[in-house]
């Protein structure tokens, strides 16, 4: 299935088009149910923050939460403000980083967390590595 995208912040580097070219990339790399529904939701960083410290009780805005619901469906939160501004951080555009991090949402949802060890974390960012490559983009992070 594709993603049920809502921007409640405007992002025009990311459609609906680009987002699922990336679930299709990233069904080639790692097992995703066919059935399983991705919703995507783009925020600012204040919405995020309050998010953030509901779920995570981290009292600051971060760039990406996901949250895998256990029925097939999992949402990605992303904010549009961290969006901008680790683009310019890391030196790339805005749709590569809206590309990592939705592909990082994708991974999480699947299972991976790169807190759990090193291990965990190299396989991990070697995944969203070849995921971002599939779609055109150089490696983000």
């Amino acid at each position: 299935m594709p993603f049920s995208y809502i921007q409640k912040e405007p992002l025009p580097v990311l459609t609906e088009e680009s987002a699922n070219r990336l679930l299709e990339a990233a069904r080639k790399e790692i097992d995703i149910p066919k059935d399983f529904e991705f919703i995507l939701v783009i925020v600012n960083n204040a919405e995020i923050q309050a998010l953030n410290k509901e779920y995570r009780k981290k009292d600051y805005p971060t760039d990406v939460l996901s949250f895998p619901y256990g029925d097939n469906t999992g949402e990605i939160i992303i904010s549009a403000d961290k969006v901008r501004e680790q683009a310019k951080e890391y030196r790339h555009s805005e749709e590569e980083e809206i590309a990592f991090l939705v592909v990082h949402g994708i991974v999480h949802i699947m299972g991976w967390d790169h807190e759990r060890s090193e291990e965990e974390a190299k396989e991990q960012r070697d995944i969203e590595k070849r995921i971002v490559q599939l779609c055109g983009f150089g490696y983000a992070r």
